[in-house]
């Protein structure tokens, strides 16, 4: 079965002062105000410019300040002294990690487990938020004593608590669908060879637009004879980020048994736990041959299948007592000795020198639980996998796969444990086995980024001015009330991020501080609306799935606005941009020393946590939030849909928001002395680098590690994804097919983040000249056009700083979230300008 390839997902986006100036700076110099870092002796010497600029005007280009322009709200008198609890390099958050692989090996302190305790807790949310009672959608499928916890919305087995249910979950390398089938019920399992892709819409075009891997087709069903039809009941209980348990029984017959599947991702074996019923090993593809049982261990039972289309399967058994399986037909192999306690497995057998043993060995084990830890340490960020063992205990460790990401980013130990097996993903390339009880890897974070690209600090006067002179007239031009007063949230942050951008450039690079001090009080008043709930929209606690949604679909019946916000679409991209308006908030009223109490303590603090809390709060024990909404640390990205039933499974369109979003926690955590957060997005940040240039960004090249290996040949030449779904990838958008929207949406915004994550020069260029050159860039519409340009400031700075200051004064040429200022900021930060 084929399913819809562009639009078959729900709601996306169609797609004044006493103090001298002097005073301040010799403040500065002394102390730090507030929670966040000290300040850096670049930011002093922009200090220093601050106090010469701070009465500069440019008559001609910007006009003069009229008296009711003055700030009413910023006191340059008064500040408040705070010492940080914590350096720039330490956690001081707790539990710490206790393998040896996770301590500094130049200091016996161990590291903190960023995801071992939550964040300071801003307190229940219904004392902020009001309460949204019910949801549209309803966890029936959840386990009652579960839907008490909060729920995961964005994981990968939310299609069996969506919809009908019957939609497919992919663990990797495996798919497992709910089958229904009258004396077989259980899970279909269907794994997917490349020759079987489907390519389209031409699939002589090359590169073609997308490819897709066929559903339905139902390799192997693992079920019992007990089971099946309407009356059989599938519940979810124990959901985690990455585990989950699905238990079968049948309403009102089936003597009280049932079968309990473990679904972890990347999992070796589809295992069945039963108890009380009996077995069944079925076929839709059709047995060509069915070994005789053989004993590998004592209790442990095993069969070997060869299905038509050629493929070897194996199947195990251990129990109460040895299991009969008896074939009764081409498609079925049932027990015949009754209800059986115990454990079926079912593995494909991969390819490689090692595949069939590797599984005999870890044979009658299964994943009951899968956790992670993690930990920040310098410039190096390190992640562990933890697998929780159940079954037999006298078997080697636990079988897994692992994505190609992961296996470039395992440290020396993990590496170690690979076997010689592999199996395909569905769109992330080969999978190798890996037996381990646990996985470690280690990625490079980017310790010293901040606020503004690397050498915006430190340019030539000439290129000060011009970019002074823009943010300027941006700044007493744009109504930022007026521009965020908007029904979406996605834009209206988008509105502000853009604004709080020409603030920082007015104090941090081209400063004029008069300038500074009237758009950083119209932007907190801006701001206020939002963190005082009192948007067109406000923000409501949904007690049902336990997390902050606008109230739109609510008030308006209507699931799609908002992109789905309230039912936990983009939370991620839609909260990065009020998170760094925040931080960038905190950060420029700390440069002038406005801050009494700090930002970082205020109402404004206590909004923005929730925000943070819903989409990341780190850890399980949070009771009003589920751990990590979006990100999927086995995935090493985040999904964007939430609540909707989807037949190729979750899926993300913006990678490079994604990467704002680990951002804006960076540049949060930073601001807040929280170094948990600043190291959970440092972490992040690190994860999304090796995972995005693994899948999104695609880079031809023979090396079967490259990025063009994951995808099949027709498709390496479209360079990006698109939208990445778990079982198929399409080059388009949600809301048009231009190269300009495809491309764009994994550019915007362009912020310093974007020079790490997409950090390929070569790629770069390739991307541009198949796409952008020779004149093609002109063609963009509307604002898509400064998305091209701010971003191809990271390969040719001097091509988008004179686009920027010629083009880019021009009416109706900038992106709504992107300002000129930010623009040559970003140019000039990357070696443009002037001189």
């Amino acid at each position: 079965m084929l399913t819809g390839i562009l639009f078959d997902r729900s709601g996306r986006r169609i797609r004044s002062g006493c103090c001298t100036a002097e005073g301040v700076v010799i403040l500065l110099l002394l102390v730090r105000v507030g929670f966040g870092r000290p300040f850096s002796e670049s930011e002093k010497s922009h200090l220093d410019s601050a106090a010469v600029n701070e009465t500069i005007t440019d008559q001609e280009a910007i006009g003069s300040i009229t008296p009711d322009q003055q700030p009413t709200d910023v006191n340059l008198s008064s500040t408040t002294t705070t010492t940080s609890s914590s350096s720039a390099g330490e956690s001081v958050y707790s539990t710490p990690i206790a393998n040896s692989d996770f301590t500094d090996t130049s200091d016996t302190m161990m590291m903190a487990d960023i995801f071992g305790s939550p964040f300071p807790n801003s307190g229940p949310p219904l004392s902020r938020f009001p309460e949204q009672a019910t949801h549209p959608v309803a966890p029936t499928a959840i386990d009652t004593p579960d839907r008490s916890r909060p729920i995961p919305t964005n994981k990968f087995y939310s299609n069996l608590y969506l919809g009908s249910g019957s939609c497919g979950v992919w663990t990797l390398p495996y798919s497992v669908s709910v089958n229904r089938d009258a004396g077989a019920g259980g899970f279909a399992i269907s794994h997917i060879e490349a020759h079987m892709l489907a390519l389209g819409p031409d699939p002589n075009q090359d590169p073609v637009q997308y490819y897709i891997n066929p559903v339905g087709i139902r390799h192997m069903q693992l079920g019992a004879q007990e089971l099946g039809g309407a009356g059989m009941k599938v519940t979810l209980n124990k959901p985690g980020n990455h585990h989950v348990n699905v238990v079968m029984q049948q309403s009102g017959g089936g003597g009280g048994g049932r079968v309990t599947f473990p679904l972890s991702q990347g999992m070796g074996f589809v295992t069945g736990v039963y108890s009380g019923l009996t077995p069944v090993v079925s076929s839709a593809v059709m047995f060509r041959q069915i070994s005789a049982a053989t004993q590998i261990r004592a209790g442990l039972q095993k069969w070997r299948v060869t299905l038509e289309d050629g493929t070897v399967w194996v199947v195990y058994a251990a129990g109460d007592r040895p299991l009969n399986l008896v074939q009764k037909s081409n498609k079925i192999f049932q027990a015949n000795t009754g209800p059986f306690t115990g454990l079926v497995q079912i593995a494909k057998l991969g390819s490689g020198t090692q595949a069939e043993s590797a599984l005999d060995e870890s044979a009658g084990a299964y994943v009951a639980d899968f956790t992670i830890s993690g930990s920040v340490n310098g410039d190096r960020g390190s992640l562990r996998f933890n697998f929780t063992k159940a079954g037999r205990t006298d078997v080697a460790p636990l079988l897994n796969y692992c994505l190609p990401h992961q296996q470039a980013s395992f440290t020396t130990q993990t590496l170690m444990a690979r076997r010689d097996s592999q199996l395909r993903s569905t769109v992330k390339g080969m999978m190798i086995a890996v037996q381990s009880d646990f996985w470690e890897m280690t990625v490079d974070v980017p310790t010293g980024m901040e606020f503004l690209p690397p050498l915006a600090r430190a340019l030539d006067p000439r290129t000060r001015e011009v970019i002074r002179v823009a943010a300027v007239k941006e700044a007493r031009e744009i109504d930022v009330e007026r521009t965020s007063n908007l029904d979406s949230m996605y834009f209206a942050g988008k509105a502000l991020a853009k604004y709080a951008q020409v603030v920082l450039t007015l104090l941090a690079v081209a400063p004029d501080l008069n300038e500074a001090k009237l758009a950083l009080a119209k932007l907190k008043k801006a701001m206020a609306r939002f963190t005082e709930n009192r948007q067109n929209f406000p923000l409501v606690y949904d007690s049902t799935w336990k997390g902050i949604s606008s109230s739109a679909s609510f008030k308006t019946g209507d699931p799609n606005v908002d992109f789905g916000n309230s039912y936990y679409n983009d939370h991620h991209f839609h909260y990065s941009y009020f998170i760094y308006t925040a931080s960038i908030i905190s950060y420029t009223e700390r440069l002038l020393g406005t801050t009494n109490p700090p930002y970082t303590s205020t109402p404004t603090h206590d909004w923005v946590s929730y925000l943070i809390r819903d989409t990341s709060t780190p850890c399980s024990t949070d009771p009003s939030f589920p751990q990590l909404r979006a990100m999927d640390y086995f995935h090493g990205h985040s999904w964007a849909k939430g609540l909707y039933e989807s037949a190729d499974g979750k899926d993300q369109e913006s990678s490079s928001e994604d990467a704002h979003f680990a951002y804006a926690l960076y540049l949060y955590g930073l601001e807040t002395g929280n170094a948990q957060l600043r190291d959970l997005g440092l972490l992040q940040l690190g994860i999304l680098k090796q995972s995005l240039n693994t899948y999104f960004y695609i880079m031809p090249s023979t090396n079967v590690n490259a990025s063009s290996s994951v995808h099949p040949p027709k498709f390496t030449k479209n360079l990006v994804t698109g939208i990445l779904f778990e079982n198929k990838v399409d080059h388009a958008t949600y809301f048009g097919m231009n190269s300009e929207f495809i491309h764009g949406i994994h550019m915007l915004p362009t912020t310093p983040a974007s020079g790490f994550v997409r950090w390929n020069s070569q790629w770069l260029g390739l991307e541009w000249e198949r796409y952008f050159s020779g004149g093609r860039a002109e063609s963009a519409v509307g604002g898509w056009k400064s998305v091209l340009m701010v971003a191809r400031a990271l390969l040719a700075p001097g091509e988008a700083w004179r686009w920027f200051r010629d083009e880019g004064a021009r009416e109706g040429v900038l992106d709504d979230g992107l300002s000129r200022t930010w623009g040559l900021v970003m140019a000039a930060g990357n070696g443009g300008g002037e001189a």
